[in-house]
């Protein structure tokens, strides 16, 4: 029951990277079912090709034979936390743009900035070609290191690795955490979580990657992983911007906003609020979301008069249909600029399987033109959230 629901919350705090641009008047023949679809089709692919995000994979796949670590490795872990969540399908795609290389084992885990100052140029390269696939991959490096100065900064010569451009990194600041924790089988760990990270990187001496991140980080019983209490995100990628921030507030509630804009455009925008039941995080007490994209806006929320009544002795599938169409404890209304052009509705359907007939509550997204969206429908679009389901 709650998990309909929770299903929808799930995939609309996922929206992030999921959406383009198209327009809805290049087709005057769709119905609002299709035209709003059609939003999730190809921002991270632009993303992913944007020059920063290459120039930060093909330089990452240089750095193999240095005596440190830079911070790829501690980026990628951060949105692999979001990403485990299962709540943040933007996770998966920036975790690419911070590729981390298999051949780095001489490297630190554990990065003390200030005893790394200086710069490191590229001399040479070692390649290995996979004789089944043709695909080449770097397998040691040279490296030319001067000490001093106040920043790490790795220069990699397009002489040296055939690019078509120079690539340096610049990392002005780094910090990490050691965190201490005893998961759910009782078993100690402990490791290194970034808290600041200050990197930049050109491409023939053009910034086209800046990053800036602050973070401090904690054991969180209720997912048993380390994640962080606070987070502030801002990744500067010609032509995109974005920024994430989040925080857990106590042990029961949890903020999120993020923005990706391209040419200073807002492309999108969303914020979570999700306060808990308790510190396990089983059960929604009450949940905010509104997603913007373009020129569609999602409201959803539901209060803990719904998700009470849900886990009640009085619960009916009538009673959860009646309160859902209502739309007052328990709603997701779907806007094109300022106009209300869906919301969520249920209706009770008899079906048919290895347990018998009975009754279920389908709930599915209403259009005025009538034309509907079904659950199944919506996760097409969000395939990985599919598991959710159920």
């Amino acid at each position: 029951m709650i998990k309909k629901i929770a299903l929808i919350i799930a995939v609309l705090a996922s929206l992030a990277i999921m959406s383009c641009s198209e327009d809805k008047s290049s087709d005057p023949t769709v119905n609002d079912s299709q035209a709003f679809q059609s939003e999730f089709t190809g921002l991270a692919e632009d993303v992913i090709t944007a020059p920063g995000a290459v120039a930060m994979s093909q330089g990452s796949a240089m750095m193999v034979d240095l005596p440190f670590s830079m911070p790829m490795k501690s980026v990628n872990e951060i949105f692999g936390k979001l990403e485990k969540t299962e709540k943040f399908a933007q996770a998966a795609m920036l975790k690419k743009l911070f590729p981390v290389s298999d051949s780095s084992s001489k490297q630190e885990d554990h990065l003390i900035f200030a005893n790394h100052l200086g710069t490191y140029t590229l001399q040479a390269l070692t390649w290995y070609t996979d004789p089944e696939t043709g695909e080449q991959y770097v397998t040691s490096a040279t490296w030319n290191a001067v000490l001093g100065g106040s920043q790490i900064i790795i220069s990699i010569p397009k002489s040296v690795s055939g690019l078509q451009y120079d690539i340096r990194y610049e990392l002005n600041d780094y910090m990490d955490e050691l965190v201490s924790w005893y998961d759910a089988e009782q078993y100690y760990y402990s490791d290194y979580y970034p808290t600041i990270i200050d990197l930049d990187i050109f491409t023939d001496n053009t910034n086209v990657f800046a990053l800036d991140m602050t973070g401090d980080w904690e054991y969180i019983s209720a997912l048993d992983d380390v994640m962080p209490k606070t987070l502030v995100v801002d990744l500067v990628m010609a032509p995109f911007s974005f920024n994430l921030t989040m925080d857990l507030v106590g042990t029961m509630e949890f903020n999120l906003s993020m923005n990706i804009k391209e040419n200073n455009v807002t492309k999108l925008s969303f914020t979570v609020n999700a306060v808990f039941y308790d510190p396990a995080w089983d059960e929604l007490s009450s949940i905010d979301v509104t997603y913007t994209s373009n020129n569609y806006t999602i409201e959803l929320f539901a209060d803990s008069e719904y998700t009470t009544y849900i886990n009640s002795e009085l619960y009916t599938l009538q009673g959860e249909l009646d309160m859902i169409n209502a739309g007052v404890h328990a709603y997701c209304k779907i806007f094109e600029g300022d106009n209300q052009i869906g919301q969520l509705k249920a209706k009770i359907v008899t079906v048919t399987d290895d347990y018998g007939t009975h009754d279920e509550l389908e709930v599915y997204i209403l259009f005025n033109d009538g034309s509907q969206m079904t659950m199944d429908q919506l996760m097409l679009a969000f395939g990985e959230y599919a598991a959710i389901v159920g």
